[in-house]
């Protein structure tokens, strides 16, 4: 069920707690078992979902980065840039620069 909530917005991002409850648990609870089903905090598992579909809008259309970041729930490209940096070690980019010729 949160998993499924952090899916659905990927654009307009949910508090962690929104989350939670939406799932009827507690945030200690949600915490619990994303670390016991994922191994990582709920936090970090929404900003990997997050990332992934910049990713994808980056490889499979010409979008702006900008236009990308705010699909993304993002309220800048530099924002959306840090991140993406962090969380791939290349920039967005960096990531369209290694397209093969013709990809996008």
């Amino acid at each position: 069920m949160a998993v499924e909530a952090m899916r659905h917005a990927i654009t307009k991002p949910l508090p962690l707690d929104e989350i939670a409850a939406r799932s009827n648990m507690s945030i200690r609870q949600l915490h619990r078992r994303f670390e016991t089903e994922f191994g990582v905090a709920p936090g970090r598992f929404y900003t990997a979902l997050r990332l992934q579909k910049g990713q994808s809008l980056l490889v499979n259309t010409r979008y702006p980065i900008a236009k990308i970041a705010f699909a993304c729930g993002y309220s800048s490209a530099s924002y959306f840039t840090q991140a993406y940096r962090s969380f791939f070690g290349v920039t967005p980019n960096e990531e369209r620069a290694r397209l093969p010729a013709g990809k996008v």
